[in-house]
């Protein structure tokens, strides 16, 4: 038998015994948000321990370990999402919550206090976002 089939069935045969183990452990949130509609499509936590989850029927939600907040559209106030109807989510290393559209509307970008809204006419190539990913200029 050669060295290398002797190391392979040494590492098999210990690795079990060298790992280590993690409970786990799964809470239950309570969400207080139409069930029946409830499609969670997009999570990602932020830099401030926010949970942040893009709903198809139901818009942004953002839970803080004891409360759940929403976020919906309101085609009367343009610092809104623009459409309820998410794809993705993702949490920028500056600290803003990127939210795409599946509708085709625009890009939404919301830094803490006010929600922005990128189309088109701000340089996209296509405004139905449905994957998120940062650069290297953030």
């Amino acid at each position: 038998m050669s060295v290398l089939k002797i190391l392979a069935a040494l590492i098999l045969i210990l690795s079990p015994a060298l790992s280590k183990s993690q409970k786990v452990s799964i809470t239950p949130v309570p969400i207080s948000v139409d069930r029946s509609f409830t499609n969670i499509v997009g999570m990602c936590q932020d830099n401030k321990g926010f949970i942040w989850l893009a709903d198809n029927y139901n818009g942004l939600l953002r839970y803080d370990g004891s409360n759940l907040i929403s976020y919906k559209s309101n085609p009367r106030n343009p610092n809104s999402l623009v459409s309820d109807n998410l794809e993705c989510v993702y949490a920028g290393s500056k600290g803003n919550i990127w939210i795409g559209s599946g509708a085709g509307n625009c890009l939404n970008k919301y830094d803490g206090r006010s929600m922005a809204r990128y189309t088109t006419a701000q340089g996209l190539i296509n405004t139905a976002i449905n994957q998120i990913i940062e650069d290297s200029h953030g």
